[in-house]
């Protein structure tokens, strides 16, 4: 046989082979056979838990949403005193308050600081439709700038949801369960409203801690304010402690301009 036609004939014999093993793997596997698939997603989604809120977290948010609201009113009343560098003398009062205005009296009580005065020294300020509003005493009224430079305003003035809201801890009195929770920027009494034509007053911080019940309506709390003022031509500091007592929520109460 030529060498040419010898070549051809063993590699058609090769090929055969090769299907032939083809084959017998083939139906080795069954005609019926498939490829197993993997039905386990790589990430599978679980189903998320969700947190039941804690009482706390429902008296908070009752909260955010009774102040928050735009005709909301209430009064508070206050009780403390305030400390100068070279004078310390108690302070009473009280705020209404109806949406965003307020009315504000209260009195400076000077008589252990000044021999002969035997009444504490009343001031009045308002803020009615963004114009706030200042009287000595039972002087005449005045207009002063309370939303920049001398700015105070109502204790919740500073809340606009519940992130706005610390949570302190929880209380338990005769009465019942209260959470005591921190508000920011609350300024009840401006150092411009020291006795004695205090100049270059700065408010530097505020601290209002209120204790709400679990229907979110603020009872009790506390505010402090560190400030200082150019007073008597001295630089010194002046800082409030006053103690707050929460009533006439939601009651009609009428602010208005003098």
């Amino acid at each position: 046989m030529p060498i040419t036609h010898r070549r051809l004939v063993q590699h058609r014999t090769a090929t055969l082979a090769v299907a032939l093993v083809a084959l017998v793997a083939l139906g080795c596997g069954g005609l019926g056979a498939r490829p197993t698939v993997d039905t386990q997603p790589v990430n599978p989604i679980r189903p998320r838990m969700t947190a039941t809120p804690g009482p706390q977290h429902v008296a908070m948010d009752a909260f955010a949403e009774l102040v928050t609201a735009e005709d909301f009113s209430y009064r508070v009343s206050f009780k403390g005193g305030v400390g100068l560098s070279t004078a310390n003398f108690p302070i009473e009062g009280r705020m209404d308050v109806a949406g965003p205005d307020f009315a504000s009296a209260f009195s400076y009580d000077l008589s252990g600081e000044i021999a002969g005065l035997d009444k504490p020294l009343r001031l009045s300020v308002r803020l009615v439709d963004g114009q706030g509003y200042a009287r000595f005493q039972s002087g005449a009224w005045t207009e002063v700038d309370l939303v920049e430079a001398r700015q105070m305003t109502t204790a919740f003035a500073g809340v606009t949801s519940v992130r706005d809201i610390r949570y302190i801890g929880v209380e338990e009195r005769d009465s019942g369960t209260f959470y005591r929770i921190s508000v920011p920027k609350a300024v009840l009494i401006h150092p411009f409203t020291i006795p004695g034509n205090p100049t270059s007053e700065k408010v530097r911080r505020t601290t209002l801690e209120v204790l709400i019940d679990s229907a979110g309506r603020p009872v009790i709390g506390t505010w402090t304010s560190e400030n200082q003022a150019r007073v008597g031509g001295q630089l010194q500091g002046v800082d409030y402690e006053l103690r707050l007592t929460f009533s006439k929520l939601g009651d009609d109460i009428d602010v208005s301009a003098p």
